[in-house]
């Protein structure tokens, strides 16, 4: 029977111990998952990542597997053989990619090695969870429009030289200081751009990292609903760590030790189908003793997005893409779109569990009205997606066909 490491926090560096000498003749494991990690959006493109470790003295030919489940249900499995695999030896290991199409906080991903030899079955499995969005703030580009106060000498962005050993994804994140303690007596607000609610009830999750004086200094989140005239605590779905952190008036909060990144779920009750609403981090610290801090990285709202004035300031990438015409004639999907700046395209086409049958690379392409197609006449019956890849904009639509 398989061991299963559960991992809350979403790190592709959460990986498992190797000892300097082999105990067992037969030895593989997952050594870490490196994509996905973090927050990812809805509709892009993923593809799954483990690295695996020989750690027997034996040289290995094995399968890895690599699933992904929502609430039970199965949605991808993908297999990898491994071969000759050295003692010693760590191989990065590449699987079919998957479009998850739907938003949700109960995506889950198992990932695990085959060896029927394998002595040791401690570190031959990974599970975790993992978030699907319909926005994500990643950080990586830019600073995502937040804005802190006050504006110097708290709340930074960028790469961390202090406190976590690295970020979720990419390379910068906020944090209260990025290459130190922060100070005593410290009163720092971390102010979000608008969101938009989709629908009723929608809901917040990002990834933090925090060392604190416990039950002192710490931080919580807010959110106001007026245009930042006023403000509201709001709890994260399974509670704050900390029941009362002094400096922030005895409210709850993020203070102590977490451990490592780990992911804060908000569902935002109350809030209605077409609110405009904003988030602030308020971090507070007392007279005596500091720490790294708190440590923010990727944001995603579910079933919530940024207005379109919003997300046209902070994307990396604005770029204007019409894509609304698709028809089958003589089994062949057309596909017609228009862009406004020349950019490198890519059409691809997935089944109903996210792998790619069919990729068209039209490399760079000016702007106007361009047309591609697909043969489709050798695909069965059933629901597809195909995605146009504008630079790094990604827009899917969903395809039927029926014969």
């Amino acid at each position: 029977m398989l061991n299963i490491v559960l991992l809350l926090i979403p790190l592709s560096l959460a990986s498992s111990s190797k000892a300097a000498e082999s105990k067992f003749t037969h030895d593989v494991a997952i050594d870490s998952v490196v994509s996905p990690i973090g927050i990812v959006k809805k509709d892009s493109t993923i593809i799954p990542e483990v690295i695996v470790t020989n750690n027997g003295t034996s040289i290995e030919s094995f399968d890895v597997i690599f699933e992904i489940n929502h609430l039970g249900n199965d949605f991808y499995k993908d297999t990898v053989t491994v071969m000759d695999l050295s003692p010693g030896e760590t191989t990065h290991v590449y699987f079919d990619p998957f479009i998850p199409y739907f938003s949700s906080s109960a995506w889950s991903i198992f990932t695990y090695t085959a060896l029927s030899v394998d002595e040791n079955t401690s570190n031959d499995a990974v599970f975790r969870y993992q978030i699907v969005a319909d926005y994500v703030i990643h950080f990586d580009s830019s600073n995502g429009g937040f804005t802190p106060d006050p504006p110097a000498g708290g709340w930074e962005w960028g790469t961390p030289t202090y406190g976590p050993a690295q970020v979720v994804s990419g390379e910068n994140a906020w944090g209260t200081v990025l290459d130190g303690n922060y100070t005593d007596l410290s009163d720092l607000t971390l102010y979000s751009i608008s969101f938009y609610a989709e629908y009723d009830n929608p809901e917040l999750v990002f990834c933090n990292w925090y060392n604190t004086e416990e039950n002192v200094d710490g931080g919580n989140v807010e959110i106001s609903i007026d245009g930042g005239n006023t403000w509201s605590l709001i709890q994260p779905t399974n509670g704050y760590p900390c029941n009362s952190v002094a400096a922030l008036g005895d409210l709850p909060g993020y203070s102590g030790i977490s451990e490592g990144w780990e992911y804060a779920f908000f569902s935002l009750d109350g809030i209605a189908q077409g609110t405009y609403f904003k988030i602030r981090f308020h971090f507070a610290s007392d007279t005596s003793g500091s720490f790294p801090g708190w440590f923010i990285d990727d944001i995603g709202l579910i079933n919530a997005t940024v207005p379109v004035e919003e997300d046209s300031k902070n994307r990396a990438s604005n770029i204007e893409l019409s894509f609304n015409t698709i028809y089958i004639e003589r089994d062949r999907l057309h596909i017609y779109f228009e862009i406004h700046r020349k950019e490198n395209i890519t059409i691809t086409m997935y089944n109903g569990v996210g792998r790619v049958i069919k990729e068209i690379p039209l490399g760079t392409v000016g702007p106007g009205a361009h047309k591609s197609s697909i043969k489709v006449g050798d695909l069965r019956n059933g629901l597809y997606f195909l995605t146009v890849k504008v630079g790094d904009v990604l827009i899917s639509r969903k395809v039927l066909i029926l014969k």
